[in-house]
């Protein structure tokens, strides 16, 4: 499949290029802007999907996933692009799924993180799409364990993590599978 890969520079999406990469995919790894429109509809010209694991770094705006996404997704409309695959975050996913720890580091997490990433999980689940939200507990670089769960009803436990090595096969497995089609799931080992 050919893959736009946004967000691909630095921690997960730099793992997830190189897991699609093995698993055969015609990999691109966005570069630009992706608060620039015509940049990301350069970039998905000839590709079928797009996983975005697009995250906020020091001094980015506060809409920034929800900008990006939006730019994605109209740059997709116009290709004719259909699959989406958005990483989100186990922070963004429903309350009662937390446990306490989870719901202690969530009251500290900017409200304005937050709000981006339900308004960029809205957009997708509004696009028109072929999408999955993919939403991983804490990533750490430890060694891939080749096992994860992607249990869209489980719970977040104090010590939930996933490999971002097996987070990206996940995410490149869920990119293949029609059953994760129009799921949040939430990804931890």
């Amino acid at each position: 499949m050919r893959l736009l890969v946004i967000g691909a520079h630095h921690g997960l999406g730099a793992v997830l290029v190189q897991a699609a990469r093995v698993a055969d995919h015609a990999v691109t790894a966005f570069e630009g802007d992706v608060l620039d429109p015509e940049e990301v509809d350069e970039a998905m010209e000839g590709q079928q999907a797009v996983i975005s694991a697009l995250g906020p770094r020091r001094g980015s705006p506060d809409d920034l996933c929800a900008r990006g996404t939006a730019h994605a997704i109209a740059a997709m409309h116009r290709a004719g692009a259909r699959r989406l695959v958005l990483v989100s975050g186990a922070m963004v996913g429903e309350e009662a799924r937390l446990g306490l720890v989870y719901r202690a580091i969530r009251a500290v997490v900017p409200r304005a993180t937050l709000a981006d990433r339900r308004q960029a999980e809205a957009l997708v689940r509004q696009s028109g799409l072929d999408w999955t939200i993919a939403r991983p507990v804490r990533l750490t670089d430890t060694p891939a364990r080749g096992r994860w769960r992607t249990d869209p009803a489980a719970s977040v436990g104090p010590f939930a993590r996933i490999a971002r090595a097996d987070a990206a096969s996940a995410l490149v497995q869920a990119l293949s599978d029609p059953e994760t089609v129009g799921q949040a799931l939430l990804l931890q080992r």
